[in-house]
């Protein structure tokens, strides 16, 4: 097996793990945001089990900025023809899209998400906790949604990949 054959391989496995975490993201995104929604509304407290969602919430979303910054430096044929030529990806869409939009926003709301669970944890009480994670964790959400390859910003991918 040559050298090309395996960095195919590896795109290709890589590729298939990011597309398929996205949907982990989703669904524990949408859970958490239900979950604090219902706790905030019952005058809940901040549970063990809602802290440890908010967690894999956050560890999936670094796994996904690993991959994510794993096929943009080293295997996208995509951003590998973006970063040789950035001026003519900017005037192209789908180019522009994969080498700016989606890396970009995707690590404004992975960090978004990261800094209200921070916040999160520095509140004096669980009203506060509740209120600053749903907060922080709504806006990330809503941009990574955004900025998912699902046709929204023009740029369409299969939703699952096999």
């Amino acid at each position: 097996m040559n050298k090309n054959t395996k960095m195919s391989n590896l795109y290709n496995l890589l590729l298939f793990l990011h597309s398929w975490n996205r949907w982990i993201i989703l669904i524990l995104g949408i859970v958490l945001i239900v979950r604090l929604i219902s706790a905030l509304s019952g005058s809940k407290e901040f549970s063990v089990s809602l802290k440890k969602l908010a967690l894999y919430y956050i560890i999936s979303l670094h796994i996904q900025l690993l991959f994510g910054l794993l096929l943009y430096f080293f295997l996208s044929p995509l951003t590998s023809v973006a970063l040789d030529d950035f001026a003519f990806a900017m005037k192209n869409p789908g180019l522009r899209f994969w080498a700016v939009e989606h890396t970009f926003l995707n690590i404004i709301g992975i960090a978004l998400a990261q800094i209200g669970y921070a916040r999160s944890k520095r509140q004096i009480n669980d009203y506060k906790r509740l209120k600053t994670m749903l907060t922080w964790t709504s806006i990330s959400l809503i941009l990574i949604i955004l900025v998912i390859p699902i046709g929204i910003m023009g740029v369409d991918r299969p939703l699952f990949r096999f």
